[in-house]
């Protein structure tokens, strides 16, 4: 199993509702960012927001990965990452559980590419600004027109004293 291929899983993983939905709340993330570059440090593999709370997921497929993910300085420091709740994804069997990080959780992949929560993760300190960074890098990267829908409007002049103004509402059809 690639990387590639547990980032598309972990992305399916946070888009449908949990087994144990209890664990963490009520049930899906309705936005999931998979390995977007923003001006945060942390590049996650995926994360995603549900009722104000955020899941990370890092994907490993070494051994070697995983050890070197702990010398990052937001691994280091937890205050510094993403994610209330974080959970490594790995093939089935290449990590333990007493090897995890404090407070983090696992998910495990079988050969057929079924995943199952081996360890539920504990809530932590996330990086608000790190998380808003991101957001705010993907709306702006937004296409214009983005499908039928969603309704994207965008204005540029403000009412006070002809000052730029920027504001970006979405709204689906359904609501109009």
């Amino acid at each position: 199993m690639t990387h590639d291929e547990l980032i598309v899983l972990a992305r399916q993983w946070l888009l449908r509702p949990w087994q144990n939905a209890s664990h963490y709340g009520h049930g899906k993330c309705s936005v999931v960012i998979t390995d977007m570059t923003s001006s945060a440090w942390e590049i996650p593999d995926a994360i995603g927001w549900y009722n104000g709370k955020s899941i990370l997921v890092e994907c490993k497929v070494s051994i070697d990965d995983f050890k070197k993910d702990a010398y990052k300085p937001f691994r280091r420091y937890t205050d510094r990452g993403m994610g209330d709740y974080r959970l490594f994804m790995a093939p089935k069997g290449l990590l333990e559980v007493e090897k995890l990080p404090d407070s983090w959780g696992l998910i495990e992949v079988n050969a057929q590419g079924r995943t199952r929560v081996k360890h539920f993760p504990e809530k932590l300190e996330a990086n608000k600004i790190a998380e808003t960074q991101m957001l705010t890098s993907l709306i702006c990267r937004l296409d214009v027109n983005p499908g039928p829908h969603v309704r994207i409007n965008r204005y540029t002049i403000g009412e006070n004293d002809g000052e730029p103004r920027a504001t970006f509402a979405i709204q689906s059809e359904e609501e109009e």
